[in-house]
Protein backbone atom coordinates (compact mmCIF):
# COMPACT_ATOMS: atom_id res chain seq x y z
CA UNK A 1 0.00 0.00 0.00
CA UNK A 2 1.85 3.51 -0.38
CA UNK A 3 1.14 6.39 1.32
CA UNK A 4 -0.94 8.43 3.15
CA UNK A 5 -3.56 9.78 0.12
CA UNK A 6 -5.60 12.35 2.12
CA UNK A 7 -4.57 14.88 0.64
CA UNK A 8 -5.66 13.75 -3.33
CA UNK A 9 -9.38 12.08 -3.48
CA UNK A 10 -7.66 11.43 -7.11
CA UNK A 11 -4.44 9.51 -5.26
CA UNK A 12 -6.77 8.15 -2.91
CA UNK A 13 -8.90 6.36 -6.10
CA UNK A 14 -5.89 5.32 -7.93
CA UNK A 15 -3.37 4.06 -5.62
CA UNK A 16 -6.39 2.12 -3.81
CA UNK A 17 -5.86 -1.80 -4.21
CA UNK A 18 -7.93 -4.82 -3.24
CA UNK A 19 -5.62 -6.36 -0.95
CA UNK A 20 -6.11 -10.08 0.09
CA UNK A 21 -3.47 -10.95 2.33
CA UNK A 22 -2.75 -9.01 5.85
CA UNK A 23 -0.38 -8.69 8.50
CA UNK A 24 -1.19 -10.07 11.67
CA UNK A 25 -1.84 -6.19 13.45
CA UNK A 26 -5.29 -5.91 14.11
CA UNK A 27 -7.26 -3.05 13.18
CA UNK A 28 -8.38 -1.12 16.70
CA UNK A 29 -12.31 -0.72 17.07
CA UNK A 30 -12.20 3.17 17.10
CA UNK A 31 -10.30 3.23 13.80
CA UNK A 32 -13.05 0.84 12.24
CA UNK A 33 -15.66 3.61 13.65
CA UNK A 34 -13.99 6.25 12.27
CA UNK A 35 -14.30 4.77 9.18
CA UNK A 36 -17.58 4.17 9.40
CA UNK A 37 -18.87 7.53 10.84
CA UNK A 38 -16.74 8.75 7.76
CA UNK A 39 -18.19 6.43 5.38
CA UNK A 40 -21.97 7.39 5.95
CA UNK A 41 -21.48 10.27 4.44
CA UNK A 42 -22.55 8.29 0.98
CA UNK A 43 -25.12 9.99 -0.98
CA UNK A 44 -28.76 7.45 -1.00
CA UNK A 45 -31.72 8.64 -1.94
CA UNK A 46 -34.03 10.90 -0.02
CA UNK A 47 -31.10 10.60 2.04
CA UNK A 48 -32.39 7.19 3.52
CA UNK A 49 -29.04 5.89 4.52
CA UNK A 50 -29.93 2.43 3.89
CA UNK A 51 -26.59 0.80 5.21
CA UNK A 52 -25.87 -1.43 8.07
CA UNK A 53 -22.75 -2.49 9.39
CA UNK A 54 -22.14 -5.69 11.42
CA UNK A 55 -18.42 -5.91 12.44
CA UNK A 56 -16.80 -9.07 12.43
CA UNK A 57 -13.27 -9.38 14.42
CA UNK A 58 -13.79 -12.96 15.73
CA UNK A 59 -11.30 -15.36 13.85
CA UNK A 60 -13.57 -18.11 14.25
CA UNK A 61 -16.10 -16.42 12.93
CA UNK A 62 -14.54 -15.11 10.34
CA UNK A 63 -12.40 -18.72 9.53
CA UNK A 64 -16.12 -20.34 9.28
CA UNK A 65 -17.66 -17.17 6.91
CA UNK A 66 -14.47 -17.61 4.54
CA UNK A 67 -15.16 -21.64 4.21
CA UNK A 68 -18.83 -20.69 2.36
CA UNK A 69 -16.57 -18.69 -0.49
CA UNK A 70 -14.28 -20.12 -3.19
CA UNK A 71 -12.40 -17.44 -1.47
CA UNK A 72 -11.41 -19.31 1.74
CA UNK A 73 -7.89 -18.81 2.22
CA UNK A 74 -7.57 -15.40 2.23
CA UNK A 75 -11.19 -14.66 3.44
CA UNK A 76 -10.68 -17.37 6.26
CA UNK A 77 -7.28 -15.34 7.26
CA UNK A 78 -9.08 -11.85 7.29
CA UNK A 79 -8.41 -9.82 10.68
CA UNK A 80 -11.60 -8.24 10.43
CA UNK A 81 -14.76 -8.09 7.97
CA UNK A 82 -17.67 -5.89 7.60
CA UNK A 83 -20.74 -6.94 6.78
CA UNK A 84 -22.63 -4.58 5.07
CA UNK A 85 -26.32 -4.28 4.81
CA UNK A 86 -29.12 -3.28 3.05
CA UNK A 87 -31.82 -2.20 5.78
CA UNK A 88 -35.32 -2.67 3.49
CA UNK A 89 -36.98 -0.43 6.43
CA UNK A 90 -35.03 2.47 5.48
CA UNK A 91 -35.17 1.83 1.80
CA UNK A 92 -37.60 3.32 -1.21
CA UNK A 93 -36.24 2.50 -3.91
CA UNK A 94 -34.63 -1.35 -4.28
CA UNK A 95 -32.02 -0.54 -7.20
CA UNK A 96 -31.49 3.34 -5.99
CA UNK A 97 -30.51 1.87 -2.38
CA UNK A 98 -28.55 -0.63 -3.68
CA UNK A 99 -26.23 1.99 -5.55
CA UNK A 100 -26.29 3.95 -2.26
CA UNK A 101 -25.05 0.76 -0.71
CA UNK A 102 -22.34 0.88 -3.50
CA UNK A 103 -21.10 4.85 -2.51
CA UNK A 104 -21.22 3.59 0.76
CA UNK A 105 -18.42 0.62 0.49
CA UNK A 106 -16.24 2.73 -2.41
CA UNK A 107 -16.00 5.02 1.02
CA UNK A 108 -15.12 2.66 3.19
CA UNK A 109 -12.50 1.62 0.63
CA UNK A 110 -11.45 5.38 -0.05
CA UNK A 111 -11.27 6.26 3.43
CA UNK A 112 -9.37 3.38 4.85
CA UNK A 113 -6.83 4.23 1.54
CA UNK A 114 -6.43 7.28 3.15
CA UNK A 115 -5.56 5.96 6.28
CA UNK A 116 -3.37 3.51 5.52
CA UNK A 117 -5.33 0.59 5.94
CA UNK A 118 -6.19 -2.01 3.33
CA UNK A 119 -9.37 -3.79 2.39
CA UNK A 120 -10.95 -5.73 -0.01
CA UNK A 121 -14.77 -5.77 -1.21
CA UNK A 122 -16.26 -9.17 -1.18
CA UNK A 123 -19.20 -10.00 -3.34
CA UNK A 124 -18.73 -13.43 -4.02
CA UNK A 125 -20.46 -13.87 -0.55
CA UNK A 126 -23.57 -12.75 -1.81
CA UNK A 127 -23.95 -16.96 -3.03
CA UNK A 128 -23.78 -17.68 0.73
CA UNK A 129 -25.97 -14.64 1.94
CA UNK A 130 -28.34 -17.19 4.19
CA UNK A 131 -25.63 -19.39 5.69
CA UNK A 132 -23.70 -16.24 6.18
CA UNK A 133 -26.47 -14.42 8.07
CA UNK A 134 -27.38 -17.97 10.20
CA UNK A 135 -23.53 -17.74 11.18
CA UNK A 136 -23.77 -14.33 12.43
CA UNK A 137 -27.03 -14.25 13.91
CA UNK A 138 -28.71 -12.43 11.57
CA UNK A 139 -32.53 -13.51 11.47
CA UNK A 140 -33.86 -9.73 10.53
CA UNK A 141 -35.83 -10.12 7.23
CA UNK A 142 -35.63 -6.34 6.70
CA UNK A 143 -31.67 -6.91 6.42
CA UNK A 144 -29.86 -8.04 2.90
CA UNK A 145 -26.27 -8.95 3.10
CA UNK A 146 -24.98 -6.96 0.09
CA UNK A 147 -21.04 -7.60 0.69
CA UNK A 148 -18.37 -7.96 3.08
CA UNK A 149 -15.16 -6.16 3.03
CA UNK A 150 -11.40 -7.17 4.66
CA UNK A 151 -10.25 -4.98 6.45
CA UNK A 152 -7.04 -4.55 7.84
CA UNK A 153 -3.05 -4.12 6.82
CA UNK A 154 -0.93 -5.02 4.62
CA UNK A 155 2.99 -5.17 4.30
CA UNK A 156 3.00 -5.70 0.39
CA UNK A 157 2.39 -3.09 -2.02
CA UNK A 158 0.47 -4.39 -5.28
CA UNK A 159 -0.05 -2.74 -8.51
CA UNK A 160 -3.17 -2.79 -10.89
CA UNK A 161 -3.85 -2.28 -14.69
CA UNK A 162 -7.32 -0.66 -16.06
CA UNK A 163 -8.37 -0.23 -19.38
CA UNK A 164 -6.96 3.03 -21.68
CA UNK A 165 -9.90 5.39 -22.01
CA UNK A 166 -10.62 4.83 -25.15
CA UNK A 167 -11.95 0.95 -24.52
CA UNK A 168 -14.60 2.29 -22.25
CA UNK A 169 -15.76 5.30 -24.19
CA UNK A 170 -18.89 5.13 -25.63
CA UNK A 171 -18.95 6.93 -29.35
Amino acid sequence: MKTNCSNSVIECITNRRSVRVFNSKKITTDLLYEIIDNAKWAPSGKNGQPWRVKIISNSEVINHVGLLTPNSPWVSKSPTLLAIYLDKSHSYNYIKDVQAIGAFIQNILLISASLNVSTCWIGEILNYAEDANNMLGINNEELVLMAMVAIGYSNSSDSSNRMCLDEIMIN
